[in-house]
């Protein structure tokens, strides 16, 4: 188990390099395209954290795809 102290550093050092931590509500049908894409094997379906990371991979591999814009979040 991790201190709030190793927490609130690791919190710091993802804000450091642009990264925020999301909670975001994940359905069936997104695990399954997950598995159906090959980010996500049928044993990792119920495995909270690999979904997790199944789903960030998706995303960055989305991302990356996309023509890049010129634009800054301030508020980010």
């Amino acid at each position: 188990m991790t201190t709030t102290a190793e927490r609130m550093r690791k919190l710091r050092e993802r804000r450091a390099e642009g990264i925020r931590v999301l909670q975001v509500e994940v359905g069936i049908e997104t695990a399954e395209m997950l598995i159906e894409t090959d980010y996500l094997s049928v044993d990792q379906a119920h495995d909270y954290v690999q979904v997790s990371r199944a789903l960030a991979r998706f995303i960055e591999d989305a991302t990356e795809s996309v023509t890049s814009h010129s634009i800054t979040l301030d508020a980010w």
